[in-house]
């Protein structure tokens, strides 16, 4: 006899996005119904952390489709490997990924599970020591078995001694990508495909930049993709000749968003981060005092107009500055991330200048020195925020050192960071939502989007 009440999958899909994988897996246990639907969600985003790990995943995604099956809609099982679409191996592989056994497992991995359309890996590595002349083929490994890849985000694992980190065979994969992030692969441009370079289809990129043959190699990839890239992240660490960041996004019509990071030993030259760009990224050194790679980045981000987004990190010199960008962009700014120890001698300088940020709707204001008063300061300062984020850091002598009062001053609040922010409510005062805001385009890792 057909049960007629059955509870619609769609339903029970949003009622699943809400319960703990423990709890999840439980349901599976139910019925095939929920076995189904409980299990694409368990499945759809698998991490791993360990050689043991790695290996367990694998067995369970292929083993008998009467030990590892769903149901489908005419009742035949299919294998738990087609149900993932992310692939992330954790930072623990940093120390992993250069034994013998981890490609050979990448490998396999990517054979059970035909349907990934964003991974987070390391690069296998290939070390002259060990007893094997085969390299990594990309295309034969890997490539051609996740053929829905669209995101991927490499890190080069820990180098040591003479490891390599081939990337034989890229070039169909790279051709493929909408995203790319080797910014965690700084010498990934030594190993691209040989000139002439196209890769015609990437939109957002990070990348390293460390000496001149990475720099030259970079200009070539962002040419090729000149058309499509809106998003490009670079950190910079080169120090041999004064390298221009002109040359590389001069020519970028699409370009949107950019991120900057800079070392304390970079040589650099830049005038313009372009007209177009309306969401820009700086991440800086950490010193007080500048030095001409500071100047210059300084005097190219009071030329911005436009910005909608603005996120600052580890700029002190900038403070002297900042109230000037942020004028310079009033009409359009809508989010302004700040971190750094300085937060209260820019705060300072807003309110001489009495500046009013009337666009702002989400404020994330991370510093050591930030109390009440300063928060008051804020609410002033950015009178229509709606979502903020904000840390006193590490020199707050007490746990609720922002009032209700001035909390109140937020008048159009709607929702507060669930991270920094909780613990400064008073428990029954606000019954506003929390919030994952997101950080930084550096720190933000590959996502499913």
């Amino acid at each position: 006899m057909t049960d007629e009440r059955k509870f619609p999958n769609e339903l029970l899909a949003l009622v699943f996005q809400h319960l703990t994988k423990r709890d999840l897996l439980n349901c599976t246990y139910t019925c095939w119904a929920w076995n189904s639907i409980g299990n694409e969600r368990l499945y759809y985003k698998v991490y791993g952390n360990s050689n043991d790990r790695f290996r367990k995943l694998i067995r369970t995604i292929t083993g008998a489709p009467s030990q590892t099956g769903v149901s489908t809609a005419n009742g035949m099982p299919r294998q738990l490997g087609k149900l993932i679409r992310v692939i992330k191996l954790q930072r623990d592989y940093y120390f992993h990924a250069n034994s013998r056994w981890y490609a050979e497992l990448l490998s396999k991995l990517a054979t059970v599970t035909p349907n990934v359309h964003t991974a987070d890996i390391y690069g296998p590595n290939i070390s002259p020591s060990v007893e094997t002349t085969t390299e990594f083929d990309w295309e034969a490994s890997l490539s051609s078995k996740w053929p829905h890849l669209r995101r991927l985000r490499i890190a080069a694992g820990k180098p040591t001694g003479d490891i390599k980190f081939p990337a034989n065979n890229m070039e169909t994969l790279l051709n493929r990508l909408h995203y790319l992030d080797i910014v965690y692969w700084p010498d990934f441009p030594e190993y691209l495909p040989p000139s002439p370079l196209m890769v015609s289809d990437i939109r957002m990129l990070k990348v390293a930049v460390q000496d001149k043959s990475s720099y030259h190699r970079l200009k070539e990839l962002l040419n090729s993709c000149q058309d499509t890239l809106n998003t490009l992240t670079l950190s910079w660490s080169a120090s041999s000749g004064s390298l221009s960041v002109d040359d590389l996004i001069t020519g970028l019509r699409q370009l949107k968003k950019f991120g900057f990071s800079y070392s304390i030993s970079a040589d650099l030259t830049i005038s313009t981060f372009g007209d177009h760009v309306e969401h820009l990224e700086l991440i800086g050194s950490h010193r007080l005092v500048e030095n001409e790679a500071d100047r210059r980045v300084t005097n190219a981000t009071l030329k911005t107009t436009g910005l909608k987004t603005l996120r600052v990190a580890r700029c002190e010199h900038f403070v002297d500055y900042l109230a000037d960008i942020l004028a310079a962009n009033a009409s359009t700014l809508q989010n302004l991330y700040f971190t750094g120890d300085s937060g209260d001698l820019l705060i300072e300088g807003l309110m001489d200048n009495s500046a009013h940020l009337n666009n702002v709707t989400t404020l994330s204001f991370e510093c050591g020195m930030l109390n009440d008063l300063k928060a008051n300061d804020l609410a002033d300062i950015f009178p229509n925020v709606q979502f903020l984020e904000m840390t006193a850091g590490p020199f707050s002598s007490v746990e609720r050192w922002i009032t209700s009062k001035t909390l109140r001053k937020f008048h159009h609040l709607k929702a507060i960071g669930s991270i920094t922010f909780r613990e400064l409510l008073e428990p029954n005062g606000y019954t506003l939502a929390f919030c994952d805001m997101e950080r930084t385009l550096f720190l933000a890792d590959v996502s499913e989007g």
